[in-house]
C-alpha cells in the first residue's frame, strides 16, 4: 500500500508560482540535502530547481511518447530568464509529445562534433602518467598513419575502417622492416 500524503519523504518541495524575475533574485536556497521546485503556471512542464546551494536551474519535464518522463536541462538562472526558458520549453515540447527524445539528441549531436584529434588531444590531457616515450609513439601514429583521420567526427570511424587501416600500418611495417635488414644482410 502507498504511503499516505503526510507521511511520504520528500526530497523536494513544489511550490506552484508564475516565475519573475524579479522573484528568482529573491529565492531563498533549500534546506540542506533536499531541492526546492518552482513550477511555473505559464508554461506546462516548465519548473525551477534550486539546489541547497542556492543552484537556480530551469528545467522541463514532460513525458515523451512511448516512454517514461523525461527531464530536459534548458540552462540555469541568471544564465537565460524565464521568458527564454518559455521559449525553449515552448519548442522542445512538440518534439517530447511525437516521442522523440531531447536528451538523447542532445547525445547525438554531441558525440558527432568530437573528432580523433579532438579525442586524441583529451586523452593525452587527462593520461599524466603516460611516458615521454608512449606520448611520442602515439604521436607518431596520428601524424604517420591517422593524419587524413583526425578532422573525422568519431561515429564515423567504422570497425571495418580500422580494420583495413591496421593491416595497411602492418604491411607498412613489414616494407620498413625488410628495407632494414637489406642493409644488415650481406649480398
Amino acid at each position: 500500500m502507498w504511503p499516505r500524503r503526510g507521511q511520504r519523504k520528500s526530497l523536494c518541495q513544489t511550490i506552484i508560482l508564475n516565475l519573475p524575475n524579479r522573484f528568482l533574485d529573491a529565492l531563498p536556497s533549500a534546506p540542506s540535502g533536499k531541492r526546492t521546485v518552482y513550477h511555473d503556471t505559464v508554461t506546462p512542464g516548465l519548473e525551477l530547481r534550486v539546489t541547497a546551494t542556492g543552484t537556480k536551474t530551469f528545467v522541463l519535464r514532460r513525458r515523451v511518447r512511448g516512454k517514461g518522463a523525461e527531464r530536459v536541462t534548458l540552462g540555469r538562472y541568471p544564465d537565460i530568464t524565464p521568458t527564454q526558458a518559455r521559449a525553449l520549453a515552448d519548442e522542445y515540447r512538440p518534439k517530447m509529445v511525437a516521442g522523440r527524445s531531447v536528451n538523447a539528441e542532445r547525445r547525438a549531436a554531441q558525440s558527432r562534433a568530437v573528432t580523433l584529434k579532438t579525442a586524441y588531444m583529451a586523452y593525452i590531457a587527462a593520461r599524466t602518467t603516460l611516458k615521454p616515450n608512449t606520448r611520442d609513439i602515439y604521436a607518431r601514429v596520428m601524424n604517420r598513419h591517422l593524419k587524413d583521420w583526425q578532422r573525422k567526427p568519431i561515429p564515423t570511424i567504422t570497425w571495418d575502417m580500422v580494420r583495413r587501416r591496421h593491416k595497411s600500418c602492418r604491411m607498412f611495417r613489414l616494407r620498413l622492416q625488410t628495407r632494414r635488414c637489406a642493409f644488415y644482410v650481406p649480398c
